[in-house]
């Protein structure tokens, strides 16, 4: 089984192959949304990819973010054409999917997203999820909103505005690690 880009953690082209294979068109339910790599929108004829967490993304967005990166690109999710080949190719899979499942368990936070309309979201994250992730998931679950975001708490505030690397770093640089609670403001452009 040959890796893209030189052995990157990415799906084999087999895997890519069987990804591809389960493209689908575009249905009502998905116009007017976003693809969360390409930020375009999804059209009445536009390819799209379903993955078993129930994300969904243009074909060629999802297979290029695969061809580099094993996990949903939204939630981290495996996909099942990974799960799949590490079952077949691995005899110790379900050792280490256990393994797995415990040590996402010991390092899930519930994260608290207090929305300036008075809505709670309660989420679940890995302290190894970055603050960038959370910034994602927002502006997906807010995607008429085209403004940068401000999370802030009593002790820590996080901007859109600032810079890639410092936003990149896992949660437990920042000492998250407890369940925590977020004020969300959108800022004016």
């Amino acid at each position: 089984m040959q890796r893209i880009n030189n052995g990157s953690e990415g799906l084999t082209t087999d895997q890519l192959t069987d990804l591809e294979q389960s493209s689908t068109v575009a249905n009502e339910t998905h116009i007017g949304s976003q693809c969360a790599i390409c930020l375009e929108g999804f059209e009445e004829r536009s390819r799209i990819i379903t993955l078993s967490c129930d994300h969904f993304f243009h074909t060629n967005c999802i297979l290029r973010w695969y061809s580099e990166n094993p996990t949903c690109p939204v939630c981290r999710h495996r996909t099942d054409t990974t799960e799949q080949y590490e079952n077949n190719n691995n005899v110790h899979y379900n050792i280490q999917m256990s393994f797995n499942q415990l040590y996402m368990l010991t390092t899930q936070i519930k994260i608290e997203l207090l929305y300036p309309n008075r809505i709670v979201q309660n989420t679940r994250w890995s302290i190894h999820n970055t603050v960038i992730d959370i910034f994602s998931f927002i502006q997906i679950s807010c995607p008429q909103l085209n403004t940068d975001i401000m999370l802030q708490n009593d002790n820590i505030t996080f901007k859109t505005t600032e810079s890639y690397s410092l936003l990149n770093k896992s949660l437990i640089m920042f000492n998250i690690h407890n369940d925590i609670s977020f004020r969300i403001s959108f800022l004016n452009n």
